[in-house]
């Protein structure tokens, strides 16, 4: 789970590597792991983000879905 207020590296970083030991341990699909993760956004303007696009990410891979977090609210960093 990703708490509100601004993502950075660290915290996406951190929200990376616990979703890839989720999947390992629950063994989790790559088609299912977007689905499995992609609420865990506890910040109104991201969780708001992601309702207005969710069919498009949902349909990424995981390692996509991160690119897009990345390219949409890490740009600037």
């Amino acid at each position: 789970m990703v708490s509100g207020g601004t993502l950075t590296v660290a915290n996406l970083h951190a929200f990376e590597q616990g979703c890839k030991r989720y999947f390992s341990t629950k063994a989790i699909a790559a088609p299912d792991q977007v689905r499995c993760v992609i609420y865990n956004f506890e910040d109104e303007t991201v969780s708001s983000w992601i309702f207005n696009i969710e069919d498009e990410l949902m349909n990424l891979s995981f390692s996509d879905f991160m690119a897009q977090l990345h390219n949409k609210w890490l740009s600037n960093t």
